[in-house]
């Protein structure tokens, strides 16, 4: 006589609260439908789907897997989904978030920063998360624009990218120009490329409303720039006033060899224009751990674990057919992550 398999209990950390997952093969599923178009091997990092394509794909899936789960159980597949490793799993991760956007609060904010900063490689994938996703919360409230604004303290590249991306939709529309100020002026101080690209992206948007203040910060900030951040900057200020602001850096020195560090070497300070009492204050950028799969982590005590019920513990019989313990969904993050099945409802099967 063969022993019965029991399927074991799988609790995620999602918004501040502890949730069930049920026993699934979302993941499976999901690229069993993109190896299905793609002969590209994923470990190349892409399956080298078209957008139009990966547009498609998601809509199907979507409606005939994902929708009959619970927002908190779609965020959990978002979130590994953005875990792993080709660029369409991680533009998909985004797209599921972009179906329960009014699910999302303030406490799911440091979820988000533990995927910017072990899951996010790529500005195409960072950028893609701050406007489909970041940019319609800050839409929604001041509290998720103080939040996300803050990032530009964090040190951490693509949360520092992503606060001025982020905020390019608002700028268009004249809204929260200070705060977007404010982040150019601490992002601006990081040598990092991709970080100085994201001030070139938000100050090009904001010099067509407000040309005047964009030119004074870039005076201000002239010492800081790189060439491409510059060139960024200034690229929809008229040919007159960009001439001018490039003068500014014909007796720039040449970039010393160790362009390369997280840090910016204080220079000598050849503009004219900017008072030598000025200190540089740097911002260092914190290097991100090298983690893989199951870290980063979303769940209890950031780990993506699977919690077996005690030997001593009633297991009802629905549970061997995917079943949602309902007394799990509402666990408080301060409780410990004790199991307590008691009364269970039907999932429907993938």
């Amino acid at each position: 006589m063969t022993e019965e398999f029991i399927k074991p209990i799988h609790i995620a950390y999602i918004g501040g609260k502890y949730v069930y997952i049920p026993f699934n093969d979302v993941i499976e599923s999901l690229q069993v439908s993109l190896r299905s178009i793609s002969n590209e091997k994923p470990s190349t990092g892409t399956y080298n789907i078209r957008s139009a394509q990966l547009q498609t794909i998601f809509d199907n899936f979507y409606s005939t897997t994902l929708s009959s789960y619970s927002p908190n159980n779609q965020l959990y597949f978002a979130y590994r989904f953005l875990a792993l490793g080709t660029i369409e799993e991680k533009k998909i991760g985004t797209m599921v978030i972009t179906k329960i956007l009014d699910e999302i609060t303030i406490n799911h904010i440091p979820d988000f920063e533990r995927i910017f900063d072990n899951d996010i490689t790529t500005w195409e994938i960072c950028d893609s998360f701050s406007l489909r996703v970041l940019g319609p919360l800050i839409k929604k409230s001041d509290e998720f624009a103080t939040k996300i604004s803050q990032w530009k303290d964090s040190g951490k590249v693509w949360r520092m990218r992503a606060s001025c991306v982020t905020f390019v939709s608002l700028v268009k529309v004249g809204a929260m120009t200070d705060l977007s100020f404010d982040i150019c002026a601490a992002c601006i101080k990081s040598s990092e490329r991709f970080v100085q690209l994201g001030v070139g992206c938000l100050l090009r948007e904001m010099s067509l409303m407000y040309s005047d203040r964009v030119v004074q910060f870039i005076t201000d900030n002239y010492r800081y720039f790189s060439r491409e951040g510059l060139r960024y900057s200034i690229d929809k200020l008229n040919s007159v006033t960009r001439k001018q602001i490039l003068v500014l850096g014909k007796n720039r020195k040449s970039k010393s060899s160790n362009s390369q560090s997280k840090v910016i070497q204080p220079s000598t300070n050849t503009n004219p224009l900017i008072e030598s009492s000025i200190k540089i204050n740097q911002i260092p950028v914190q290097p991100i751990p090298n983690y893989t799969y199951p870290q980063p982590v979303y769940l209890v005590k950031y780990y993506d674990g699977m919690y077996d019920v005690p030997l001593n513990a009633q297991i009802p019989d629905q549970q061997i057919n995917t079943t949602t313990p309902t007394t799990c969904q509402g666990i408080q993050s301060n409780q410990s992550p004790t199991i307590s099945i008691q009364n269970t409802v039907s999932h429907p099967s993938n």
